[in-house]
């Protein structure tokens, strides 16, 4: 696909203006967006079924309005240009389910199904942190680079009988794997997330900053460099208004009408 030449307003009031403030930073060049497709209904729905649960409704509309998000830029340093900044969400084909799954029955190795254990009869706790097994179901939304992932994640229905299916279950919510395998929580919805995405620019391991490990010290020192707004202490941060993601940006925009055939008009 092409990239983005900022004809379109769609993908101005997606990104809320992060392309214009990316440009006029010093050192920041080869700024470049990848142009998707919108997702066919029919997918999210294949998808749905496939999977037993219901996308949630913000990101169900961002997928009927672009199948998929990619906006990477470069950093030039000590004269080489480095490709950095990077903001990524998978495409409804690439939304698929970690762990949960065991391919192998016969064998007596551990995998990360055995890590799941409950008593019986102990109702889950759903607000702990996600599991991994076949109770929790956990789909990735951005591979961070290999720094870790972001994780959809839907948690288990009660065994209490408050909720009769997996559809009634509470809303999926936005957590970070990192690589040693433990769970920090980001955002309680997709939309979120997302603007959470666009605040930091796609600086390199900025979701670590949610962790207690926290980024890598050069990646700490690009953040101070290029988004000193995001060090400030958050009781100075009240006095400055933030801007709000409104959910409207993500609409289904117009589809192109199919050309009737001759034989069709016959």
């Amino acid at each position: 696909m092409e990239g983005w030449t900022g004809a379109d307003t769609f993908y101005s009031s997606l990104t809320l203006g992060v392309i214009h403030k990316l440009r006029s930073l010093k050192g920041i060049q080869d700024i470049f967006m990848k142009e998707f497709p919108q997702c066919d209904p029919l997918h999210i729905t294949a998808w749905e079924q496939r999977y037993s649960v219901n996308l949630p409704q913000d990101l169900k509309n961002f997928y009927l309005s672009t199948d998929g998000f990619k906006l990477t830029w470069s950093y030039i340093q000590s004269g080489q240009t480095l490709p950095v900044g990077s903001m990524s969400i998978n495409r409804i084909g690439d939304l698929r389910r970690l762990a949960g799954i065991r391919y192998n029955f016969e064998s007596d190795a551990p995998s990360l199904l055995d890590l799941e254990f409950q008593p019986v009869g102990c109702t889950p706790d759903l607000d702990a942190k996600p599991q991994f097994g076949v109770k929790w179901k956990v789909f990735e939304l951005d591979s961070c680079e290999g720094v870790g992932k972001v994780c959809l994640v839907y948690a288990p229905r009660s065994e209490d009988g408050n909720e009769t299916s997996d559809y009634q279950a509470p809303s999926p919510k936005i957590w970070f794997l990192d690589r040693a395998f433990d769970w920090h929580f980001l955002a309680a919805d997709f939309s979120t997330y997302f603007r959470m995405m666009l605040v930091h620019m796609g600086i390199p391991q900025w979701q670590l900053s949610f962790t207690t490990l926290g980024p890598a010290p050069w990646a700490a020192s690009l953040n101070t460099l290029l988004a000193h707004h995001l060090t400030i202490p958050i009781k100075a941060k009240k006095e400055f208004p933030m801007n709000e993601l409104d959910p409207s940006v993500f609409r289904i925009r117009n589809r192109p009408k199919r050309e009737k055939s001759k034989t069709e008009e016959n």
